[in-house]
This record gives C-alpha cells, sequence and structure tokens, in this order.
C-alpha cells in the first residue's frame, strides 16, 4: 500500500474556509477567516506552490468557484455578506528579461539585447461584482462552457437577515444566475439572466449541480436545500425556469433528521437509458434514475433525455436507485470520466470511499453498489495542516 502526503503552507493566520482547484489542477485559489483570498500555482508535479496574488476583500469570502478554462481565469468569490466578487486573472507579455533574471554575455553574443527579450506576468484583481441577494452565499457553480460564461449563485439566510439586507434580487432561499456580456474586456459586465425560487419551507441553498450540456437539451440545474431538493430546466418559450421534479430524502435520512442535500453530483451520459444522479444527506448518499416524464422523449446516443427538435421537459421521472452509507457525513462526491464509479469525501474523517455497481445491471447503474476501495489518510497529518493553517 503506498502512504504518503503532500503539504504546502497556504496561509499564515486564519483558518482557511474553501478551497477550489481549476480544471488542470494547477492553480489553488483559497479564502481564509481574515478575509484574504490567495491564488497558488504549481508547474510541477512536485509538491511546491507559489503564491500568484493576494486579495483583501470588505467582506468575509466563504465560497470559491473557477469557470471553465475556455473563458479565461475568472474566480468566483462568494461572501457571507450575499455579495459575488469576481477575480480576473490576464496575461500580460512585457519586454526585456524577468526581474529575477540579468543580462549575461550568452545574449550579446547572440545579438539579441535585453529591449528585445519578452517575459509574460499575471496579472489579478476585481473585475466585478454581482448585485448582492438576500442573505449569505451558500452555492456556486459555473454552467458548462457551451452555455456561455453564467454563474448560479445560491443563497441562505434567515428572514431577519432578509429584511436587513432589502434587497429585491433574492430572497432568503433562492438561486441567482448570472451571465457576462463581456469577456474579452478586462471589466466584465454581468447580467441577471434568471431567478429560481425554491420551496417556502427552503431556509438555504446548501448545493448546485449542473448537467453537462447537450444539443437539443434545455440547462439542467440540480438545487439542493434544507428540504431535499430538484432539478429545474430553463423554458426558451417562457424565459423562466421551472422545477421538473423533487428528490425524494431516503428514509434513512428522515429518521435521522439528516433533511439538507449537501452535495450532489451528475454522471456523465454515455448512451445508458436513464441519467444518473447521486445526492448526499449527512452520511446517506442516494443515487437516482432519471427518466423523461413523456413517452415521446426518445434515448439519443449521449443524450439520454434528448427530444429531437424540441428544447423543453415537461418532467422527470425518478427513481430511488440504492442507497449508500458512511460512518460519517459526505460533504463532497463525484463520479469518474464515464460514470461507473463514484467518489465520496467524508466530513471529519480523512477518507474517501469509492464505490462500484455489481450485477448483471451494473452497466446502466441500477445494480446494488458496494465499497471496491478506501483512501485513508494520516490523522497525525491532519491535525497539523490545522494547526498550521496548510493544505493537505
Amino acid at each position: 500500500m503506498h502512504q504518503g502526503s503532500r503539504t504546502c503552507q497556504i496561509s499564515s493566520e486564519g483558518a482557511v474556509l474553501d478551497a477550489c482547484y481549476t480544471l488542470a489542477g494547477d492553480k489553488v485559489a483559497t479564502c481564509s477567516s481574515t478575509g484574504a483570498i490567495q491564488v497558488w500555482s504549481s508547474e510541477t508535479s512536485e509538491a511546491s506552490w507559489d503564491l500568484l496574488h493576494v486579495e483583501e476583500l470588505p467582506d468575509q469570502p466563504t465560497l470559491l468557484a473557477w469557470c471553465h478554462p475556455e473563458h479565461g481565469q475568472v474566480l468566483a468569490v462568494g461572501t457571507s455578506s450575499g455579495t459575488v466578487h469576481i477575480l480576473h486573472g490576464t496575461v500580460h507579455i512585457l519586454q526585456g528579461p524577468p526581474p529575477s533574471s540579468s543580462s549575461t554575455s550568452s545574449s550579446s553574443e547572440n545579438g539579441n539585447s535585453s529591449s528585445q527579450q519578452q517575459h509574460s506576468r499575471e496579472g489579478w484583481g476585481v473585475t466585478g461584482k454581482l448585485p448582492r441577494g438576500q442573505g449569505a452565499v451558500s452555492a456556486l457553480a459555473f454552467a458548462p462552457r457551451q452555455q456561455g460564461l453564467v454563474l448560479a449563485v445560491g443563497y441562505s439566510s434567515s428572514p431577519a437577515a432578509a429584511a436587513r439586507l432589502g434587497s429585491s434580487l433574492g430572497s432568503s432561499s433562492s438561486v441567482l444566475l448570472f451571465e457576462a456580456a463581456g469577456v474579452v474586456r478586462q471589466q466584465l459586465q454581468w447580467t441577471l439572466l434568471g431567478k429560481i425560487q425554491l420551496p417556502v419551507e427552503a431556509d438555504s441553498c446548501s448545493s448546485l449541480c449542473w448537467r453537462e450540456a447537450a444539443a437539443g437539451l434545455p440547462p439542467l440545474l440540480a438545487v439542493g436545500h434544507s428540504r431535499g431538493g430538484g432539478i429545474w430546466a430553463y423554458q426558451q418559450p417562457s424565459m423562466r425556469w421551472k422545477e421538473l421534479c423533487s428528490l425524494p430524502i431516503p428514509a434513512a435520512a428522515q429518521q435521522q433528521q439528516q433533511q439538507q442535500l449537501q452535495a450532489m453530483h451528475w454522471a456523465p451520459a454515455l448512451s445508458r437509458p436513464r441519467e444518473l444522479l447521486a445526492a448526499s444527506f449527512g452520511s446517506t448518499v442516494a443515487l437516482y434514475s432519471l427518466t423523461p416524464a413523456a413517452a415521446q422523449y426518445n434515448t439519443v446516443s449521449n443524450n439520454t433525455l434528448q427530444q429531437p427538435g424540441q428544447q423543453q421537459l415537461a418532467g422527470l421521472q425518478v427513481e430511488l436507485v440504492t442507497v449508500m452509507e458512511h460512518p460519517a457525513p459526505v460533504w463532497k462526491l463525484e463520479f469518474n470520466m464515464i460514470g461507473n464509479t463514484l467518489a465520496c469525501s467524508l466530513d471529519g474523517m480523512p477518507e474517501v470511499w469509492f464505490w462500484m455497481p455489481v450485477g448483471m445491471q451494473r452497466l446502466e447503474g441500477l445494480a446494488e453498489w458496494s465499497v471496491v476501495s478506501k483512501i485513508k489518510g494520516n490523522p497525525e497529518a491532519k491535525a497539523q495542516a490545522s494547526d498550521d493553517h496548510m493544505l493537505d
């Protein structure tokens, strides 16, 4: 068994509240209780990270989200006050040698002067701020790249906090969707695209997960809240978001009074006769099967929910396929690239559990799922990282 740990110093003071990697894994952004946003870069596989930028915000940052690299280096920062700040990184080409290097005789031998040399430098800064909703930002998720630079923001607050903020954009339980009108310009202009009003009994939005984009299929967004969750679709004729279905809470989670949907992930669509969605309710992970409610919706390659010629879904039929129990709450989960392995990270325990389907229907994901592997971290390293404000 291979054992090891990679640790790097990321903050000199304050607790780290959130960390988020880019798609390529070469950059990580962190936010701490001191209000500082730090962007780190690693160009090699070694456990060494270079600090690129530090941004101090007037609000307390709590959540981070990177957009797809096709739209540039855009980082969304959610705060406890309900404001979302947008950080944008740009690469500048400068004349002359890098500041860390000096001119050498070799450059003159080649007939090149230092003024003819070029080097690049990344510049970071706040390039936008989204209108403030009512309550703290509790969830952030960028849409798939095919849908443009669109950001979904979930809010969570008490009625007293909503009354204090006095904004008309969002309620104590809502999701707002914003789109960047200008991506090339240094100043990104964001516009409000729509709003998803959560049920009255839900006092917080806890998680957001987009379904990957596909031709002929409207944008689909899974929304988790304090009383369960549901799947919403954008209806082009009415230009509004409609709830297609709600996700039933497993009986085990109801008995333990764990109704909040903490994390979700949509399995990649690979010509299956149905869609798969995983969701965690405390220590219970539920696996749902999703099929179109109307019979005229055909099964198309790589797109189970697609209906030719239309971009509307009347509804979805939800079936609870199986339930996976853990010894601790699951705070994050994710499918692999082909959707046949589900990784669940436990809260309070340095462990990751890997589940796979077994049986005759394992290709469809409808068979029983069992634990096939576990990754256990070093509790001593975890305690040291907590004391020294380090990232494991």
